[in-house]
């Protein structure tokens, strides 16, 4: 029976490795949360980010987990009210046809 050498260079007891070569592989646990920590790192909505930092305080994180959740909170609002605005008075916007240039 032939065996296959693990590849050079690869830690097989801390993730590194797949297979056989693997027998204690990283849990997916970890994996997610490495995900959502690199996830907030490059998101652009505002907070996200603090809540994932690593290396703050939990009194930091979760400040900012009600932060985010008010501003969710806030924007729904909003957008119920702009909502029940439009239902009440929709409105049709239309653009007519001019017989102008662009360059006038």
């Amino acid at each position: 029976m032939h065996q296959v050498a693990p590849e050079k260079n690869v830690d097989m007891y801390n993730g590194g490795g797949s297979g056989i070569f693997n027998p204690r592989p990283r849990k997916a646990k970890c994996k997610n949360k490495e995900s959502l920590v690199d996830f907030s790192e490059a998101a652009t909505t505002h907070g996200i980010y603090y809540v994932f930092e690593r290396n703050s305080r939990p009194e930091s994180k979760f400040f900012w987990v009600l932060v985010c959740i008010a501003l969710v909170v806030l924007a729904l609002n909003f957008i119920k009210l702009m909502y029940d605005d439009w239902r009440l008075e929709p409105i049709l916007t239309t653009v007519s046809k001019t017989g102008y240039s662009v360059s006038k």
